[in-house]
């Protein structure tokens, strides 16, 4: 996909979100290239093209587009370091790391317990 492609499909993706959010978003996103960098060193001078500002606000507008919660992004950035042996350079990449953290959320077994007493099935 070239470069104004994605461009303009980013662009048209910003116009559902508010400014404030993908700028809260794109912050968070530059907090976690400089994780990238401090854990990865020499492999992230590499690929530093890769991890600008105007990259990681496309991150930002594609984390949203996701649904990704403040939990599944720590999550994923934890996992994006402890996984991979190189930094993440695609945004969907991440997503997908994020997206693991609703798989490792057990549900209270007290409530559970209640909920099957009372036949309230959540799968129904």
């Amino acid at each position: 996909m070239n470069s104004e492609c994605k461009e303009s499909l980013t662009r048209n993706l910003e116009d559902k979100y508010d400014l404030e959010s993908i700028k809260i978003v794109t912050a968070e996103t530059l907090k976690l290239f400089a994780y990238f960098k401090s854990e990865y060193g020499d492999l992230f001078e590499y690929k530093k093209h890769r991890f600008e500002p105007i990259r990681a606000r496309e991150w930002a507008v594609e984390i949203l587009e996701a649904g990704i919660s403040a939990d599944e992004f720590y999550y994923g950035r934890y996992q994006a370091v402890k996984k991979c042996k190189y930094p993440l350079e695609r945004a969907y990449e991440f997503i997908e790391l994020c997206k693991q953290f609703s798989n490792n959320v057990y549900p209270d077994v007290r409530q559970s317990y209640i909920d099957a007493a009372n036949l309230n099935y959540r799968h129904e």
